[in-house]
């Protein structure tokens, strides 16, 4: 089945949302337009939105811990680093850093972002069974200052657009979370759909770090 096209209306009211809040990029200097944004929030199971909230604290002290091995990070990225400039240029800094001798601040911020997809129900070995759908990472993002805050007004949007035409909106949506996102929004409740709060969260932490150091 493809999905229906969002109404000419409600595209132009969520675009006009996001270059009035602030949901924009630059791709020249200058130049400013609206992030990349759908005007729909993405349904997705309780329990595997619960269990990437979850594993996100697990895969920060892992990264922390390859971060905090230089040795074997260095040995492990050693035929990256020709081909990777960018890769090549961090490391540079980090040789550099070492050079001058035992690291003089022994604390550490992380700003961290997993991206996933969500994997679709396949048939289950010719069973006739589906397997649940369920999330896949697809990368961990470790300088994730700027488009982390942004998703933060996406979720706004998405808050916006389910109370200002929660029909539309739900109609562009899969039919079981379709009725949920009506019943909210008949409720009053389209607040209760998940809040983010990178944008406070992500300029305090780097506030906060710049004070310890």
């Amino acid at each position: 089945s493809t999905t229906p096209a969002a109404p000419a209306s409600l595209v132009a009211r969520s675009l006009a949302w996001a270059n009035t809040k602030g949901l924009q990029m630059s791709p020249e200097p200058g130049k400013y337009v609206h992030a990349p944004l759908s005007v729909t929030p993405f349904p997705i199971s309780r329990s595997e939105f619960a269990k990437a909230r979850d594993l996100a604290p697990i895969f920060n002290h892992l990264v922390e811990a390859i971060a905090s091995d230089t040795d074997w990070l260095m040995s492990t990225l050693e035929a990256t680093l020709e081909s990777d400039s960018f890769t090549g240029r961090l490391a540079r800094v980090l040789r550099d850093a070492r050079a001058q001798g035992p690291e003089c601040q022994p604390l550490h911020l992380g700003i961290h972002r997993s991206d996933y997809m969500l994997d679709e129900p396949q048939e289950v070995g010719g069973s006739g069974r589906t397997a649940k759908p369920a999330l896949l990472q697809v990368e961990l993002n470790t300088i994730a200052s700027s488009f982390g805050c942004l998703s933060a007004r996406v979720s706004e949007l998405h808050r916006y657009t389910a109370t200002l035409a929660s029909d539309d909106v739900a109609s562009l949506v899969e039919q079981d979370a379709a009725a949920a996102l009506r019943s909210l929004c008949l409720d009053g409740k389209a607040s209760a759909l998940p809040h983010n709060e990178a944008l406070y969260e992500l300029p305090a932490a780097i506030a906060q770090a710049r004070s310890a150091y």
